[in-house]
């Protein structure tokens, strides 16, 4: 019994055992090889499959051409090669992905049709001008005369020129096993589209190998590889380049291909963008930062070449790809304003001149110049953002300051690497926004080198205070009238191990600039008062506080528990701060003051009179004494004319009586320089302070004491304790104890 089976009919006749010649239908794919057709007259009869056709001819026996048998039997045989032709090419040609057959010399052999349409060949479906489905194409060398024009080409003819060594190298490796690769081929429109392009090599039957070309359209796939990188690259609110893009060119231009001698960079900081973000919303302060971004654009000639923000309609085709700043999107020229910049495309933001702008944090921009002139030129850009930002803002009715600190470096790429001149710059906005803002300053390489160095000093604070790199030492604090001891001071000092004694105000303000200090601070309260606890009861121990030190919560619990360590009594603890701590009546700072009074220890004013001397807050704090500094009692010692200035009378040129040059009738007293005219002495300045604070109730401790003179002249007013050179220098615990009138406890 033979089924029918319409997808193989032929156009031969085969006999089906008996002796009756039944003739095959013509099939479509017969039709479309080129194979004569025609009905059969009597009955139809269909194969299944190749199988059984070859079944049939097995039957048949050997073919014979001189014999009737012979020849049916190789009429049959043709007819099995054919079925199995047409549906290989059936197969071929209906495959959704592009095939190419080549020859070992990679000459073309085969094409199907789906890598017509991805190459855009005329006539085939979804080509342009393609008027309907296309035949089945067999090349050969004859054939490819024909309107494709495809024969004898080589593979390597489809590919971009710019990707044909990358085909080269594939072919060179090609194996029985696939191996592939993602080019670029030319369509016959002269555009260009991404593939991915497989080759593995095969063995024919007459022992001659050919190479089998897998073709997928990966364009999509690209493009939106494409949008994903764009959006990984690039500051969402302004499309400007990131912090990572930036890196990304840096480095570069710090390669030793590039090319590039000197670069350049402007670090921008928005001066009251944190006012408006609080003060009015995020919403406006977004506003405000597109706003930015378009004035410095126009101002470095930065084309909004795809608009701002995210990706338009234009980002869609292959060839905006390489504007978006991804290498080898296609290969086409890059987007107008951006294809005089030698090498790969540069990406948005860049200005044809090689100027890069990105937004690299909130409100921070950073202007990259790749072969800058010198630093002339990048403070030539500096002065011109100061004129762009010179002028508000005006969002919903309001007007919005957009001032900012600028700080310029450049330097020759051979004398520094990409992350030096990041430093470099990010360190020399500090010094714009520390000099006042709304201005710009150019990296100095000598300061730069204190700040690294105060850098390494902050780092290596903590660990020095676990190796014991830090003491305490005690300067001896006396009362002028007795002379006796009444107290120290305790001051801490740093003997670094490779740079040695460090000078105690340059790392005291490092600690309060990182917030060390209030762990060293603790440290230093720790030490002074299991110092005090050793010495007699009359003596005190003066520690000084930092403004951070009493922002902190937790102070006078830390301060009692020292206490209850170490077993001093709070009134034999007395705490120095400065005149600014005052600043604020209320607060944590003010809360702070009232616990530490309360627990019993002293609150003293350090440097009183050079600050803001505002004696209003004597009387909203807990303060017991006065501390003034050396500045106010330098010329104590002079004569009334001459303390400060001022003419006083006498033979010797008005320097005074015959006593000697600076004879003041006090020992050790020295005359200053001329005072104006009715100006106070400082005498006269110390001699009120005194009288003021006495009347207060506050004890008065003057430093800087360092002639006897001056000693003399304070002892002359009474009530005072003094501290300075003369009366003993910053000592050990164990030769301070010396000093002492009694020993100190063990």
């Amino acid at each position: 019994m033979v089924r029918e089976c319409p997808g193989f009919v032929c156009s031969r006749h085969f006999r089906t055992g008996g002796d009756t010649d039944v003739p095959l239908t013509a099939s479509p794919w017969a039709e479309e090889a080129g194979q004569d057709t025609r009905r059969a007259r009597d009955k139809r009869c269909a194969v299944t499959d190749e199988t059984e056709a070859a079944e049939l001819v097995d039957r048949s026996g050997p073919a014979d051409l001189d014999h009737p048998g012979g020849r049916a039997a190789g009429a049959r045989a043709e007819r099995v090669r054919r079925i199995s032709q047409a549906r290989l090419a059936a197969v071929f040609h209906g495959l959704p992905i592009g095939l190419i057959v080549t020859d070992r010399a990679g000459r073309i052999l085969e094409i199907n049709e789906e890598c017509q349409r991805i190459l855009g060949m005329p006539g085939t479906p979804g080509a342009s001008g393609a008027a309907g489905a296309s035949r089945a194409v067999r090349m050969s060398p004859r054939a490819g005369r024909g309107r494709r024009g495809l024969v004898s080409r080589r593979l390597t003819d489809l590919v971009h020129p710019d990707d044909r060594a990358t085909l080269e190298r594939l072919w060179e490796q090609v194996t029985d096993a696939p191996l592939s690769t993602e080019c670029r081929l030319r369509r016959s429109d002269g555009s260009s589209l991404w593939v991915e392009l497989t080759l593995s090599r095969s063995r024919a039957a007459a022992g001659s190998w050919f190479v089998l070309a897998t073709v997928a359209d990966i364009t999509e796939r690209r493009r939106l590889q494409a949008r994903v990188q764009f959006h990984a690259l690039h500051d969402p609110l302004t499309g400007l380049p990131n912090r990572a893009l930036l890196h990304q060119h840096l480095k570069a231009a710090f390669s030793p291909s590039s090319g590039v001698a000197r670069v350049g960079l402007c670090s921008l900081d928005l001066d009251w963008f944190k006012l408006v973000n609080d003060g009015y919303g995020q919403a406006v302060a977004d506003r405000l930062l597109v706003e930015v971004a378009q004035r410095l654009r126009r101002m470095l000639d930065i084309p909004d070449v795809l608009g701002v923000p995210g990706l338009p309609e234009s980002a869609e085709r292959p060839e905006a790809l390489e504007a978006l700043g991804v290498p080898g999107a296609s290969g086409t020229a890059a987007a107008s304003g951006v294809a005089a910049l030698p090498g790969p495309p540069p990406p948005v933001g860049t200005s044809p001149s090689g100027r890069l702008l990105a937004r690299t944090g909130g409100d921070e921009f950073v202007i990259m110049v790749s072969g800058s002139r010198g630093i002339a030129e990048m403070a030539r850009i500096a002065r011109c953002v100061q004129d762009a930002l010179r002028d508000p803002v005006r969002i919903d009715g309001h007007d919005l300051p957009v001032t900012c600190s600028t700080g310029v470096v450049e330097a020759a790429v051979a004398e520094t690497t990409d992350r030096a001149l990041v430093c470099a710059a990010e360190t020399a906005l500090s010094w714009a926004k520390a000099g006042g803002k709304n201005c710009w300053m150019v990296f100095d390489p000598d300061r730069g080198a204190l700040e690294v160095t105060r850098g390494m000093l902050a780092r290596s604070m903590a660990p020095g205070l676990e190796r014991d790199e830090f003491t305490v030492v005690y300067q001896p604090i006396v009362d002028l009238a007795s002379g006796a001891i009444a107290g120290a001071e305790a001051l801490v000092r740093w003997d670094h191990p490779e740079r040695g004694r460090q000078r105690t105000a340059d790392f005291i303000a490092l600690a309060e600039e990182s917030g060390f200090i209030v762990r060293l601070g603790l440290w230093v309260l720790e030490h002074a008062c299991a110092a005090a606890a050793r010495w007699p009861d009359e003596t005190f121990v003066s520690v000084n506080l930092s403004a951070r030190q009493l922002q902190e919560p937790g102070l006078a619990a830390d301060v009692a528990a020292v206490l209850a360590r170490t077993g001093l009594p709070a009134s034999r603890l007395q705490l120095e701060l400065t005149e600014t701590v005052l600043m604020a009546p209320r607060g944590q700072a003010a809360d702070n003051l009232w616990a530490l009074a309360d627990l019993g220890a002293r609150v003293v004013l350090d440097d009183f009179g050079t600050g803001w001397s505002n004696l209003a807050y004597l009387c909203s704090t807990p303060v017991r004494g006065l501390k003034l500094p050396a500045p106010l009692v330098d010329a104590i010692d002079s004569t009334p004319e001459f303390e400060l200035g001022g003419r006083g009378g006498g033979g010797n040129g008005g320097r005074g009586n015959a006593g000697g040059a600076g004879s003041t009738g006090i020992p050790g007293a020295r005359v200053g320089r001329e005072r104006p005219r009715g100006a106070l002495s400082q005498r006269e300045v110390v001699r009120g302070l005194v009288t003021f604070a006495h009347n207060l109730g506050l004890s008065v401790t003057v430093e800087g004491i360092e002639r006897a003179g001056q000693e003399a002249a304070l002892r002359e007013m009474g009530g005072i304790l003094g501290q300075g050179h003369l009366l003993g220098v910053a000592m050990s615990e164990a030769d301070f104890a010396a000093r002492l009138p009694h020993p100190a406890r063990p």
